[in-house]
């Protein structure tokens, strides 16, 4: 079935395999069934008409010389896709054709795990060391705005990280926005820099973490009223005022708000850390509200 064909294509001095002549792979397949096969299937279908159901899937599984009954299959795991080889063995003792088949591999989720929460706001307050001029700093820097009469400070953003400062008369600076406590560090660096720029004397000093916000869904529905009966010495529930229940946790030191959805705010942690030992304290409470 498999051979070589030798093609004359003239003198050919630049190409690499000769100067006369080029060699191809050919396939020669049998477009149809050999006679000889399909009449012995016939004069099978003939001896037994009564059991012309069986003798034609036998037909069938017999075509093009293959028997399809005798099947090898093998399973690879190549990642997310795996591919399912079916090696076809012919009756005339030839090679096995291995023929790759897509087998979709869904990795279910187990119902049994806990989610993680997402940190989603950093604020950082430092301080730049001298008294500023806002009005200087909102005339000539760039995304900056300064309005007095509404707040007393100049708000500015930068771009990378995306954040937001506020910046104070006194050369004290709040940053928020960032998602990670490096990111933090480098857009007060950042805002002090800017601020150099435009003449001021900068000693950047007495960063810290102030704040941490996260976020996390635990993917069922929760009764906040029966929750709030239950835990009233540390929740309070007013749904007329506000949608979520807020639940202030003793240590850590953090407030949690939760909501009817499953999905809880957790703020006022200064590490990480707090914000998943308070995730692990309230998350076998809400699962006993789970609705």
């Amino acid at each position: 079935m498999y051979g070589f064909t030798k093609r004359d294509y003239g003198s050919q001095p630049n190409t690499p395999y000769g100067q006369d002549s080029s060699y191809s792979l050919s396939l020669n397949v049998p477009t149809s069934p050999p006679m000889s096969h399909v009449q012995g299937t016939e004069e099978v279908l003939s001896d037994d008409i009564n059991q012309g159901n069986d003798q034609q899937q036998h037909y069938q599984q017999n075509y093009n010389g293959y028997d399809y009954s005798q099947q090898q299959s093998s399973t690879y795991n190549t990642g997310s896709q795996g591919y399912e080889q079916k090696n076809f063995i012919p009756q005339n003792n030839q090679s096995t054709i291995p023929i790759y088949m897509p087998q979709q591999l869904q990795s279910q989720k187990s119902g049994n795990d806990v989610p993680t929460p997402i940190i989603q706001n950093i604020v950082s307050t430092c301080n730049v060391g001298t008294p500023l001029d806002l009005k200087k700093i909102a005339m000539h820097a760039r995304n900056a705005e300064y309005n007095p009469k509404r707040f007393s400070a100049v708000v500015m953003r930068i771009r990378e990280p995306r954040t937001t400062a506020l910046i104070f008369s006194s050369g004290k600076m709040v940053v928020t926005g960032a998602k990670s406590e490096d990111g933090s560090r480098l857009a007060a660096r950042k805002y002090a820099r800017i601020i150099q720029r435009l003449g001021f004397t900068v000693h950047f000093s007495d960063f810290k973490i102030q704040n941490l916000v996260g976020s996390v869904d635990v993917h069922f529905a929760i009764q906040l009223e029966g929750l709030c009966v239950t835990h009233n010495q540390f929740s309070s529930y007013e749904p007329e005022l506000f949608p979520g229940l807020i639940y202030r946790m003793v240590k850590p030191r953090v407030v949690l708000l939760i909501f009817v959805s499953g999905k809880i705010v957790i703020t006022g942690a200064k590490t990480r850390d707090e914000i998943a030992e308070a995730f692990s304290q309230i998350y076998p409470i809400v699962r006993g509200f789970k609705k």
